[in-house]
């Protein structure tokens, strides 16, 4: 344990808030991983989805905003197309999915925020990842457009 002075005491327990507890490890150790100039206590008191937004890296922000986005123009998006969006791999869109749904569920949110369908067949030999879609639910999709300031389709 280390001592805090009086004065810093909010400062840390907000930033200790939004870290979260050391089993619930956050986003990839990237530099924009940190609540850098951001307001912790903004963070602390915002709902399951914007906390589980702020903690995870750019790449997995791009794809939660190209899912939300496609979702809200009910136009379910390939899980192909979404990692090319966010500049990533789909091995790598299904391992942030994932996470996102440990985060936003561990913070309290709905537990399936991201979904995948399309998943017919997925126990067979020649399944590909190509024919599934990713959404998030409407109220999820709604938020995240607006984190991540992508605009709300009309």
């Amino acid at each position: 344990m280390v001592p805090v002075p009086e004065d810093l005491v909010e400062p840390v327990l907000a930033f200790i808030a939004w870290k979260g507890p050391p089993r619930a490890e956050r986003g990839s150790g990237a530099t924009d991983d940190s609540p850098g100039g951001r307001d912790t206590a903004a963070v602390v008191s915002a709902g399951p989805v914007a906390r589980a937004f702020e903690a995870v890296d750019q790449s997995t922000r791009r794809l939660l905003a190209a899912v939300a986005v496609a979702s809200l123009e009910q136009q379910p998006l390939g899980l192909p197309e979404a990692a090319r969006r966010a500049g990533i791999t789909t091995r790598e869109a299904l391992g942030a999915i994932l996470q996102v749904n440990m985060l936003i569920a561990g913070e309290g949110g709905p537990p399936m925020p991201v979904a995948i369908g399309g998943l017919e067949g997925a126990s067979a030999t020649n399944f590909a990842w190509d024919t599934s879609v990713v959404t998030l639910q409407e109220p999820v999709a709604l938020e995240v457009v607006e984190l991540a300031g992508a605009g709300v389709p009309e």
